[in-house]
């Protein structure tokens, strides 16, 4: 009795370890193959349906290429030039204009000057010196502006530039031109 029961013991083991081996190399159902196979239509279900092969889901066909080929252009991107000067007077009774030339911002009648305390790295917003839209910006030229700064105004420049420097920043509403008055 104790043989057929070592027999059966042995032929346990080597049952099991046969369905391990098994189940451990590829078969040719479970295996990738070389050549995609694609379905004619995907298969959509609220819950999947179990199945002793494991196919893949996706579809690997290559995509269809237009009829016609579309007109390519090409153009190197250059940076945005924009250059000029900016001038400010002192008047005689105390207050200052600003004159700036801009080149590179859009002719537009939104032009916006904003001048504060500060580098054009850091402008301090908290030392603001004047801010100047609309009617405030007297157009010279296409590209030229000129602001009246008040008596205030140019005092506040004035200490300004003494203790950091001067920050004029020019918008036409989509771009920014800076220019700075360094410490003296």
């Amino acid at each position: 009795m104790r043989r057929y029961a070592s027999l059966g013991v042995v032929g346990a083991l080597l049952f099991g370890s046969a369905i391990v081996l098994a189940a451990a190399s590829p078969s040719p159902s479970t295996s990738p193959s070389a050549t995609p196979r694609p379905s004619a239509t995907p298969r959509a279900s609220a819950s999947p349906a179990p199945s002793a092969s494991t196919a893949p889901s996706a579809s690997t066909a290559p995509t269809t290429k237009p009829a016609s080929p579309e007109a390519t252009f090409s153009a190197p991107v250059q940076p945005l030039q924009i250059g000029g000067m900016a001038t400010v007077v002192e008047t005689a009774n105390g207050g200052g204009t600003v004159t700036l030339r801009v080149s590179g911002l859009l002719d537009a009648q939104r032009w916006s000057v904003d001048i504060d305390g500060g580098t054009i790295a850091l402008p301090n917003e908290a030392r603001e010196i004047a801010f100047k839209t609309g009617v405030d910006v007297t157009r010279l030229t296409m590209d030229t502006v000129r602001i009246s700064l008040s008596k205030t105004e140019m005092s506040a420049f004035m200490a300004a530039r003494k203790s950091g420097g001067v920050v004029a920043v020019v918008s036409d509403g989509v771009r920014l031109g800076y220019a700075e008055f360094a410490a003296v």
